[in-house]
């Protein structure tokens, strides 16, 4: 079926396995990859802030600090598996 032919509820819950989400604020980001198996993703954040990077795998419920301090453009490297999520909070 095509996603968006599907009900609501079904539609959601399918968004969710096949689309990465990215969901914040002024002061922190999380962006989850789905099933993608990234191997980096780019990121870009004012330049005059710094950033906490951490990785968060959701199958083995671990949550690693990538980086206590970045700003400007950057690279994260990913563990390339399915439930990865990057949560960057504004220091």
């Amino acid at each position: 079926k095509k996603l968006m032919s599907l009900p609501e509820k079904e539609r959601d819950e399918k968004s969710i396995e096949i689309m990465p989400r990215i969901i914040g604020n002024e002061f922190c980001r999380l962006q989850y990859f789905g099933r993608r198996q990234m191997r980096f993703t780019d990121i870009s954040v004012p330049i005059n802030e710094t950033y906490k990077v951490e990785i968060l795998d959701i199958w083995d419920m671990t949550r690693i600090v990538y980086t206590d301090k970045i700003s400007g453009n950057f690279q994260v490297d990913l563990p390339a598996k399915e439930g990865i999520a990057i949560l960057l909070t504004k220091n």
